[in-house]
């Protein structure tokens, strides 16, 4: 069972598998998928066809951009952006932006490489 703010607004074609909690104001785009597990905080901002892994904590106010992965028990910093078609590797931590088309992971998270768009 999920926990969903009544607040909140989540996109078509979401999905929101058990143990998810999604806060206050957070607004998910269309066909993103919510793993298990995964905390959405208040405020955040989830773009069209991104994936939040299993255990994955976006705190407040974060934003992923579209086509965008956040890998198994990542956190992300309040604020930070994750540009679109990015990937947070798994158990990563996230403090500062992550452009577009980049791969991060580590603690703190680094750049690993661009990727083509």
């Amino acid at each position: 069972q999920a926990s969903i703010s009544s607040l909140a607004r989540l996109g078509r074609g979401c999905v929101a598998l058990a143990g998810v909690a999604v806060g206050a104001r957070a607004t998910i785009g269309d066909n993103v998928i919510l793993l298990q597990g995964a905390i959405v905080s208040h405020d955040c901002r989830v773009g069209d066809h991104a994936c939040i892994a299993s255990g994955a904590c976006l705190s407040g106010g974060v934003e992923v951009a579209a086509d965008s992965y956040i890998g198994a028990n990542a956190s992300v910093r309040g604020g930070v952006k994750i540009g679109s078609r990015s990937l947070v590797g798994i158990g990563s931590v996230v403090l500062k932006d992550v452009p577009e088309n980049t791969v991060v992971a580590g603690n703190p998270a680094r750049v690993l490489r661009r990727v083509m768009p």
